[in-house]
């Protein structure tokens, strides 16, 4: 129970966790677009005002004289030099360019060391150009070229052009520092909660600056999948980030916060709950370790008892106590359980040993039988031999002639004693089959060959009937697993009972039917069918079928069960199908033998023959 508890509890908590670190990701994330989106919109107007000063100056009429005919510079500079005055010892140039990007003059000559940005003046007059045209975001007329760096700074150029109506005569263009209030960052910090770091970068992503005007490295990677944006710098690791554009620059602004740090207050929760939970896995163990105290004792004790009565030990009961709970009540009941279990297990000894001394009397009795049956059947063949033999010698007139009365009496008694000898024949035959002293000879056998040589078996009783017999033939190279000498009694026996079942003007026929592992020998009739409620037991030894309305009383039932049997001696079996009024089928069922090419079927003939 309490690994159950601590797995559970341990679940719980890391699913907590996945849950508490899904949510700070989230919640850190919407803090962050809403601060980017605002630090955009105040970035945004700083730039605008520089703007609007760039814009002021350049339509002034002393650009416009500078640039004109006479190119009258002396009136332009205070103008210019009004824009930027130095900071923290700093001067950046601010110059006048012509249209084509040409210097006319600057502010600060002596600043005239070689161009330093990565665009050139002409590069950065036909921005400016193709901003008039809308090509490239302006503010006020102003193009800002993108940021670049140099030393641990970082600058840019903003370039505003001078016009007399909608002649451009050329350009007044100012370098700048990108710098801010070093206080931006902590303000943020304080205003979200979160370490936010906060850049400011290029659309391309070339130049990276960090607040307050620091050039810094580029993430070494950028991931954006549904609308969130991951990044990894060197030393920092994974980061939460946040862009949004700077109306109207080539710039972005972009907030950043390490995913350590969001989800290390997830960890602080999930320790916190950690804790609660091992206080609950301690408190749980103690009270299950005394519940269990209480119950596994006296099951262990039923466990026990149970297991002595599996091993045949009826004596040990459940000796738990007296206890009026559940487990008090089920140990009574299994004691009780025990003690009827003990007095069935007696008297099924008892019932078994009779059980086995009535077997043995019957196995005793079964086999008194069979010898009995074997001596009668041998001892009445002699005398009925003997009779065969004095009816021969008094038809072949050995002692005098015969009148026709004695004659006809001779073959009565002739009929009688062959039928006799049949039965008595069928008796003994059962025996051995009942006694297991039955062999076979197994072979693959030509099926064809088998029935087709039973015809002239059976032709004398059907002339005497009247009836029509129909073989039909099947594959002369059909074989089955059988004994050559058990399969013709049992379909001889089969078209024995037909025609003597079938009256005169009827019908009896054989076919088969081959299947992939087994061949179906049918044996049919158009006798007067078998009720329904004597098909089951047509084939247990002495019952008449009694199916004609003659009630013939000729045999003692033994013929069937004896198929039946060789049928079973075989690995076949042997089934019937009637209708009353119609006839019936019997159906042997035999193992078909592999198919034997007719090279060797005709080497096989010629050895029979030979």
């Amino acid at each position: 129970m309490t690994a159950v508890l601590a797995v559970v509890l341990a679940s719980s908590l890391f699913l907590t966790y996945g849950a508490l670190t899904r949510s700070a990701e989230g919640a850190a994330r919407d803090r962050l677009t809403r601060a980017v989106r605002q630090v955009a919109v105040s970035v945004s107007e700083g730039t605008r005002q520089r703007a609007s000063l760039l814009a002021a100056a350049a339509a002034t009429p002393e650009m416009r004289a500078a640039l004109g005919p006479a190119s009258d510079t002396n009136l332009a500079r205070p103008v210019l030099a009004s824009l930027a005055p130095a900071r923290d010892g700093e001067v950046l140039p601010i110059e006048l360019w012509n249209g084509a990007g040409a210097l006319v003059f600057s502010v600060h000559p002596e600043l005239n060391a070689p161009w330093q940005a990565p665009l050139t003046r002409e590069q950065l007059a036909r921005r400016a150009t193709t901003a008039s045209a809308g090509k490239v975001p302006q503010m006020l007329g102003v193009t800002f070229a993108p940021m670049y760096g140099r030393g641990e700074k970082v600058y840019f150029w903003a370039v505003a052009p001078v016009r007399n109506g909608n002649r451009l005569l050329g350009f007044v263009a100012q370098e700048r520092h990108v710098t801010g209030p070093a206080s931006a960052t902590q303000s943020l910090r304080n205003l979200t909660g979160e370490p936010i770091t906060m850049y400011l970068h290029n659309g391309d992503g070339s130049t990276w600056v960090r607040a307050p005007g620091f050039l810094a490295p580029a993430p070494a990677r950028r991931d954006s999948a549904a609308g969130a944006i991951t990044r990894q710098r060197s030393g920092v690791g994974l980061l939460i980030a946040a862009e949004a554009p700077i109306d109207s620059t080539p710039w972005s602004v972009a907030l950043e916060i390490p995913v350590r740090e969001v989800r290390g207050r997830a960890r602080g929760t999930l320790m916190t709950l950690a804790g609660i939970s091992l206080l609950l896995v301690v408190v749980g163990a103690a009270i299950s370790w005394v519940i269990s105290r209480r119950v596994t004792r006296p099951l262990v004790t039923l466990t026990n008892a149970a297991e002595a009565i599996s091993r045949g030990e009826f004596a040990p009961r459940a000796e738990i106590g007296a206890r009026e709970d559940e487990i008090g009540r089920l140990a009574h009941s299994f004691d009780q359980m025990a003690s009827e279990i003990a007095s069935s297990h007696w008297e099924l000894e008892r019932r078994i040993s009779e059980a086995d001394l009535a077997r043995q009397e019957a196995e005793r009795a079964n086999r008194a039988k069979s010898d009995f049956l074997a001596v009668m059947s041998h001892e009445l063949r002699t005398p009925l031999n003997a009779i065969a033999g004095y009816a021969q010698l008094l038809e072949l007139e050995v002692y005098g002639a015969l009148n026709p009365a004695q004659r006809d009496a001779l073959l009565r008694i002739g009929r009688s004693q062959a039928h006799l000898l049949t039965l008595i024949n069928n008796v003994l035959n059962f025996a051995k089959i009942d006694a297991g002293q039955t062999q076979y000879a197994l072979a693959d056998l030509y099926l064809d060959e088998v029935l087709a040589g039973l015809e002239p078996l059976i032709a004398p009783q059907i002339r005497a009937k009247g009836l029509v017999f129909d073989y039909r033939p099947c594959d002369p190279a059909l074989q089955v697993r059988a004994d050559s000498e058990k399969l013709q009694q049992v379909v001889l026996n089969l078209l024995t009972n037909a025609i003597k079942f079938t009256p005169p003007g009827g019908g009896v026929a054989i076919d088969t039917e081959e299947g992939d592992d087994e061949v179906q020998v049918h044996v049919r009739d158009t006798g007067a069918g078998i009720p329904a409620d004597r098909l089951r037991s047509v084939f247990e030894p002495f019952v008449q079928a009694d199916r004609s309305l003659s009630h013939p009383n000729e045999g003692v039932g033994l013929g069937l069960a004896i198929a039946r049997d060789l049928a079973r001696g075989m690995g076949g079996s042997l089934r019937v199908e009637s209708v009353v009024g119609e006839g019936s089928v019997f159906t042997l069922t035999l193992p078909r033998a592999p198919a034997v090419s007719e090279p060797l079927r005709e080497t096989a003939d010629y050895s029979a023959r030979n």
